[in-house]
């Protein structure tokens, strides 16, 4: 866990951008099969990519590890769900002589282990900022705001928006927004 303070200060002796991830963005890599998030997952294979070339810093907040554990049993129960169900209906489709290409049979469990596997190795990637009650949201962004001035903003990964400040991601509203928190 890495406090406030020291994560700022590492950020502006070595600037890099940054991404804040959220539970829900941990789990819809979980989840992706189940809600048709093949963008995301593909966003999470290039974050990964660069959190392990140390050109992206990922945080999370100190809530998040807990919350990631807790839920990941009903993430996973959710996409083994969507996964029969998808399967079933492209059975019954041949069934019925609609046009339905034989499906590559993926043994049990093995898409659905590799996007829990992704999920765990962002989590992993990511610091884990020790937000410190008092702290307000305010006194947090001007922290961060230190950042150096004069970096355009650029697209980041598979449309995940990046600035040359914070950039924010969240599962639960489905967009991105770059800015201080």
């Amino acid at each position: 866990m890495i406090a406030l303070a020291q994560a700022a200060a590492d950020l502006i002796a070595a600037p890099r951008p940054i991404l804040f991830l959220d539970t829900c963005t941990l789990l819809d890599m979980v989840r992706a099969p189940l809600r048709d998030l093949a963008a995301e997952v593909r966003a999470g294979i290039a974050l990964r990519a660069l959190a392990a070339a140390g050109t992206e810093r990922l945080f999370v907040q100190d809530i998040v590890p807990g919350e990631w554990a807790d839920n990941l049993p009903a993430a996973r129960r959710d996409d083994e769900a969507g996964v029969r169900a998808f399967m079933a209906t492209w059975q019954i489709a041949a069934d019925l002589g609609q046009p339905a290409p034989p499906l590559r049979v993926v043994p049990p469990g093995t898409l659905i282990g590799e996007l829990e596997q992704l999920s765990r190795d962002l989590l992993k990637a990511a610091d884990t900022l020790d937000w410190e009650r008092r702290t307000s949201s305010g006194q947090a962004a001007l922290c961060l705001d230190s950042w150096p001035p004069g970096r355009p903003p650029q697209a980041g990964p598979a449309g995940i928006g990046r600035s040359g400040r914070v950039g924010w991601a969240s599962g639960r509203t489905g967009r991105t927004d770059p800015g201080p928190m």
